[in-house]
């Protein structure tokens, strides 16, 4: 029996896909209630299908990263909601990669809170 006490069974690639893209489009726990299989479960589909979304873009990235080498670390990790190793690890690649060396934070669109939190402006609706 799974998670739920149902009987196990095997899903298809394409009823994996249906959900994966369900619980995208919502939330993990929406599809697990749905589907009657365990978050843990469509989390693992969700990496094995790599349709996993990224939660920021790198410019986004970027633009946290330089804010915090402007201010402070902690001012940024509060600020934007993330730790501090987070920005330490996203500065860390993009100083591999070489994306951040020349840029300027004045360069870089600034994210707005609502892409940075996922909020929605209830004025714009």
């Amino acid at each position: 029996k799974n998670y739920f006490g149902k009987p196990a069974r095997e899903f298809s690639g394409e009823e994996k896909e249906e959900v994966v893209r369900y619980a995208n489009a919502t939330t993990l726990q929406k599809a697990a209630i749905k589907y009657g299989i365990a978050a843990p479960t469509i989390w693992r589909w969700r990496m094995e299908l790599k349709l996993h979304q990224p939660k920021y873009t790198a410019n986004q990235k970027k633009y946290i990263v330089k804010f915090a080498e402007s201010n402070s670390l902690k001012d940024a990790a509060q600020r934007f909601g993330i730790t501090t190793k987070t920005i330490q690890n996203w500065k860390r690649a993009l100083q591999m990669d070489g994306t951040l060396s020349d840029v300027e934070i004045a360069a870089i669109p600034p994210p707005s809170i609502q892409e940075l939190t996922g909020e929605i402006d209830s004025e714009k609706l």
